[in-house]
Formats: structure tokens, C-alpha cells, sequence
């Protein structure tokens, strides 16, 4: 499948997820058993799932959305909303042990907690047999997305129709319009329901995001204005790591900056750093990613972004 080359990368902090192919074993576990739940898709829904594609974040949403039929600012658009496109996001999280093992996984953490949710478009693995490739590769994690879409509009999700939409609301075995069957399958992947009232929250979100596009504010390429002086690229941490940057405050752009951990913001103080971050704390062994945005005095969007990946080993 062809997607148009674009070097346009505002998460260059997922290049090693971005690159990562799933090994066969795995992708055979998981077209085995693609769910962990009943009367969802059939297995055959996900037989071309493999995420065999490399490129920028946006090339690999762009191929993801083709593959499947889905509106590529749709995908865009939730993979905003669910992850401000962090390829090692994690979510949801679990202190119950019975909610923390399905499938191929067994997220149980001794401290205690496990995270439910991964990567870019926050795969639940109570619900899919996807561990680790949710977490680790881009275009899995998007691939199975697309696919859950397409079986969602094909009308084979069963436990859909186990409890009544809010009122003016069709049914899912007996919508017609495409327009509602689409949104209605964007609104489940966050809810678990077919238009209920959180799934048309959610909706109401995403109907904003696509009409915004605020993504493509998101600066892309480095500048000397902002450098990661450490930890450096692909580093394997553990314990309380020091984040330190080089932060031109000379520039306009460049007044102040966040930091940031898996695309999930952590403080903007202080203005410069240092700062620094317990890897001990509700993170899972593995590749996360460190980031830094620098932005004016008004703040009103990040002029400037740096990122990287490293492994965290404690």
C-alpha cells in the first residue's frame, strides 16, 4: 500500500516504535485470539493485521486509515484525543489484580497496579489478545484500530446491540445511515457502547478535534533555541533521572518549557529545568519517551519540540 513520503514528524520520539515490526510468533498469538472478550468481531476481522509499515507517525495514521476505510483526520483526531499521538502512552489504571492479566498478558506489577490501556490509540488489553505489540509498534497499534473500525461498520461487534442507545438513536443492528454507523463506531471505541451518554461526549470531542486540526500547529524539526542535553536517545535509565535542557531564553519563542513523559505533561516548572523524573513511579519497564516544548510567554501553543526515547530498566 502506497502512502506519499512526508518528513513531517512533531513526535520524533517515537522513531523506534514507528520502526518496529511485529516478530511472527506474536502475530500468529494474536490472529489466534484476537479478543479476550465475547461476542465482539470474529477472528477473521483481524487476519491483515500485522503493522508491516514504517514511517512518520502521520504516514503510518495515514496507511492505517487507508488500509481500513477510516477517515485519516478521524484517526488523526483520536489518536489526539487518546494519546496526543504518544506511541508509549499507557492508561487506565488497574489496582486490581483480576483486571490486570487477559490473553497474552500479564500486566500484575508488584508495586501493586497494572495499566489497562496502550500506545497511540490506547489499545485496552483486557479486550485484545495485543501485548506487547500495542505498546511497542506504531503501526500494530493503528492496524488494529483500523480493523476493529471496519468490523464495528460491518455490523459484526455482537455485544453492541446488548443494551439500548440514548433516545433518537438507532439500534446497531438496525442503523442504516452511514454518517451515524461511523460516528457511532468512534464513540464505542471509548465507551464500550453504542451511543450511550459517554459516547457522545466523546463524539462531540472528536466532531471538535477533526474540525480544529490542532496538530497541525504542532512544530516539527529542531532548532538551537531548544536542546535535550540528557538523558540522551535510546539511554536505559532507572531510579530519579535528571532531565536537563539548553532553553534560549533570548528567543521570543522560547520563554519557558514543559517536560513531558510519553506525551503526557509534567510540569512547566521550573521555566529551564532541571527537572526530574522517578522512573520507580507507575512506569513499566521498557521504552518510553522524554520530551520538551518551549513556548512563548503567552503560551498559547509550543513553538519548539524536542524528543527522544529511552529504556527504562529498574
Amino acid at each position: 500500500m502506497l502512502v506519499g513520503s512526508n518528513t513531517w514528524e512533531p513526535r520524533p520520539e517515537n522513531a523506534r516504535a514507528n520502526t518496529a515490526i511485529v516478530d511472527a510468533g506474536s502475530l500468529a498469538a494474536f490472529h489466534a485470539n484476537p479478543l479476550n472478550f465475547i461476542d465482539g468481531a470474529p477472528a477473521a476481522d483481524f487476519q491483515r493485521v500485522d503493522g508491516n509499515y514504517s514511517g512518520t507517525t502521520d504516514m503510518i495514521i495515514r496507511w492505517a486509515a487507508c488500509k481500513w476505510g477510516m477517515d485519516e483526520n478521524v484517526l488523526r483526531a483520536e489518536a489526539y484525543l487518546e494519546s496526543n499521538w504518544g506511541a508509549y502512552r499507557v492508561g487506565d489504571l488497574q489496582t486490581n489484580p483480576y483486571l490486570c492479566s487477559a490473553g497474552m498478558w500479564l500486566g500484575w506489577q508488584p508495586a501493586g497496579y497494572c495499566w489497562d490501556s496502550f500506545g497511540i490509540s490506547q489499545i485496552k488489553l483486557m479486550s485484545f489478545n495485543a501485548w506487547p505489540m500495542a505498546w511497542t509498534s506504531t503501526a500494530f497499534n493503528l492496524d488494529l484500530r483500523g480493523a476493529y473500525f471496519r468490523a464495528c461498520m460491518n455490523g459484526d461487534i455482537g455485544y453492541y446491540n446488548f443494551t439500548p442507545p440514548s433516545a433518537g438513536y438507532p439500534y446497531y443492528s438496525t442503523n442504516d445511515d452511514l454518517h451515524t454507523l461511523e460516528w457511532g463506531c468512534v464513540g464505542a471505541w471509548f465507551s464500550g457502547q453504542w451511543y450511550d451518554s459517554a459516547a457522545l461526549n466523546y463524539i462531540q470531542y472528536m466532531e471538535n478535534f477533526v474540525a480544529e486540526a490542532p496538530w497541525r500547529s504542532w512544530p516539527s524539526g529542531s532548532s538551537a533555541s531548544l536542546q535535550l542535553n540528557s538523558p540522551v536517545d535510546t539511554q536505559v535509565v532507572s531510579g530519579v533521572t535528571p532531565i536537563s535542557i539548553t532553553l534560549n531564553q533570548n528567543d521570543p519563542n522560547a520563554c519557558y518549557a514543559c517536560w513531558s513523559i510519553d506525551d503526557l505533561q509534567q510540569t512547566c516548572t521550573p521555566a529551564t529545568g532541571p527537572w526530574y523524573w522517578d522512573t520507580t513511579q507507575y512506569t513499566l519497564n521498557g521504552t518510553h519517551a522524554v520530551s520538551v516544548d518551549a513556548y512563548s510567554c503567552n503560551g498559547i501553543a509550543p513553538n519548539y519540540h524536542v524528543g527522544i526515547d529511552v529504556t527504562v530498566a529498574n
